[in-house]
């Protein structure tokens, strides 16, 4: 197992995809991003998908661990929840700048 991973690890190391690679590396992959500023990542969660649910809840943890900042947004990819999404992104945008 340890030699398939290290041969796939090139293509799928730089992805953030929950079904491509596991949330250690997109967790390394992001917090390496906080030498460049970032205070916080926003994950969308497909509404009734359990993978990325899971996924989600370890990322959450381990950034604020790392103390970055967490949106978890979960939607179900239709047109009708873009004001509350909105809403929402806006939100945690200017609670990013309160850390400042």
């Amino acid at each position: 197992a340890e030699i398939i991973e290290a041969a796939c690890l090139p293509y799928y190391s730089g992805t953030l995809c929950t079904a491509l690679c596991e949330a250690r590396f997109r967790l390394n992959n992001i917090s390496a991003k906080k030498e460049d500023g970032i205070t916080g990542a926003v994950a969308q969660v497909q509404k009734g998908c359990q993978i990325f649910e899971f996924d989600a809840m370890a990322i959450d943890e381990g950034l604020r661990d790392k103390g970055l900042k967490f949106l978890r947004l979960e939607t179900d990819i239709s047109q009708e929840d873009q004001g509350a999404l909105l809403t929402r992104l806006e939100a945690f945008r200017a609670s990013l700048g309160e850390g400042r």
